[in-house]
């Protein structure tokens, strides 16, 4: 039974433990003789329900309430009647310096994040908490100071969510950080309060330059109009999406493509966007360059269609009956279609004029060799010139097989040119010149289709110089034609 005499009074361990302390042992001495200021200080947190201790004298002996033995504890032994550097031997480095201000004559002090270790068992567990420091009067002391109290509130959730939320935002950061995107943060008309890394990079402007509406000093001037525009639809619904140039700190200007969407109102009924501007410049020259080929596709179909019609109308015009009109017209159509078959894998590349010459004599069933000879400097026909000039040499080439050199056996063929590059600009000759040609009946007497070509089309055309002749037993025909922009690839 306790008596109810003793002091102090109660059942709790705390009270047990004081009554039951060896205080003679200590600096404070027996409990009755314990300063009036003393035992107020340890009637007060005796009972309270958040850790509370005294720590009193030079020694810093420590009195505490059950909820510090519970919650702080120590090193697994009693915190009653032990310096208070012993018990909290982990931070009293810490903690050393609030006590000895506030016996120094601060009224309070207060700190922050305590970290202590709590020991349950084999179990350690880090803990947080805000510690508090205030002085016990005692006139009888040094400084009217005779102890510390000490009252501890544990945060450690407040802590841990901080600290978890400092994980988030920094793999935040670090997402950000490594996108390829120009991140920012803005208020409501497109006043950034944020500007990433990436953006400061890329454009130049310093992360204050950029800041309310700063960053539109690297918008292009052209399309600085239309983005304020797009913020101010933005305001009514709520998303942000535009394509706009930006000036960057190499010299170079790119366009990139804008998106935003509004949180909720924050503070004073002003939105917080989250936006990106992402580089979108090789997609826009692909959509240009996509445009250009549909055109030029466009374009070159018309083109080929009215080629196709000259050619029918001009066979139909020269051709004795249906027999002879499909023989030369679908000749006439295959060496167009050979030339728009090597134009269709790279229409900027142009025909190589020897490829041509060969590929015509060729498919005309004539063979290089020794009746055949071909030969002159490399040089690349534009593809338009090479339709042309392909149609040119098969008109040669066809009427060579049919009724001159290339019909008998003793005929030969030589095909050849240079380039005249002191001209200006410079002139490509080429000559067709067949010998050895047997007399034939058959010749037609009338100029057909070939001959109209050679002597109206390539001059209309490519601004040739044409000179044909036919003789009983040659054939020459000579072109020069100026290699210039509408000709040479």
């Amino acid at each position: 039974m306790i008596d109810p005499d003793a002091w102090p009074a109660g059942d709790c361990d705390a009270a047990r433990a004081i009554r039951a302390h060896d205080w003679a042992a200590t600096a404070l001495g027996p409990l009755d003789t314990w300063p009036e200021a003393l035992k107020g200080a340890v009637g007060t947190i005796l009972h309270a329900p958040i850790p509370m201790a005294i720590v009193w004298g030079e020694d810093s002996i420590q009195i505490c309430n059950d909820a510090f033995d519970e919650k702080i504890g120590g090193d697994g032994r009693a915190c009653v009647g032990r310096p208070a550097s012993e018990v909290w031997a982990d931070v009293w480095p810490t903690v050393a310096a609030d006590v000895a201000r506030v016996r120094a004559g601060e009224s309070a002090v207060e700190r922050e994040d305590v970290r202590l270790a709590r020991r349950s068992g084999e179990r350690t567990e880090e803990t947080w908490w805000r510690c508090s420091f205030s002085s016990v009067p005692d006139a009888r002391a040094p400084n009217g100071v005779g102890g510390v109290l000490f009252v501890a509130v544990e945060i450690s959730d407040r802590v841990r969510a901080r600290e978890d939320a400092d994980r988030t935002g920094a793999r935040l950061r670090a997402l950000v950080e490594n996108l390829p995107h120009l991140v920012w943060q803005s208020r409501d008309e497109g006043r950034w309060t944020w500007a990433s890394a990436q953006w400061i990079e890329a454009t130049g402007l310093s992360y204050e330059a950029s800041l309310d509406l700063g960053w539109l000093a690297a918008v292009h001037p052209e399309d600085r109009e239309r983005v304020r525009e797009a913020w101010a639809e933005a305001g009514r619904t709520g998303r942000l999406e535009v394509s706009h140039r930006l000036l960057l700190a190499d010299g170079r200007t790119r366009w990139f493509q804008t998106r935003a969407h509004a949180s909720t109102p924050c503070a004073g009924g002003e939105r917080e966007w989250v936006g990106s501007s992402s580089d979108i410049d090789e997609m826009r020259r692909l959509q240009d360059q996509q445009k250009l080929l549909l055109g030029e596709l466009q374009h070159r179909v018309r083109n080929m269609l009215a080629i196709v019609r000259s050619i029918a109308r001009r066979t139909g015009e020269t051709a004795q009956d249906a027999a002879d009109f499909g023989s030369h017209f679908e000749g006439r159509l295959n060496a167009f279609a050979r030339t728009q078959a090597h134009v269709a894998r790279d229409p900027r590349a142009g025909l190589d004029l020897e490829y041509l010459v060969a590929e015509e004599l060729t498919a005309c069933a004539a063979r290089e060799g020794a009746r055949v000879t071909i030969g002159g400097p490399k040089v690349q026909i534009k593809s338009k010139a090479a339709e042309t000039l392909t149609l040119a040499i098969h008109e040669l080439a066809t009427n060579s097989v049919k009724f001159g050199a290339l019909a008998g056996e003793t005929g030969a063929v030589a095909v050849v040119w240079d380039v005249e590059r002191e001209a200006d600009p410079p002139l490509l000759r080429l000559t067709w010149r067949e010998t050895g040609i047997a007399p034939d009946p058959r010749r037609p007497a009338r100029e057909g289709f070939g001959t109209e070509l050679l002597r109206r089309t390539l001059p209309y055309e490519l601004d040739a110089a044409v000179r044909y002749e036919i003789g009983a037993e040659s054939v020459l025909c000579e072109i020069v034609m100026p290699l210039n922009r509408r000709t040479l690839a």
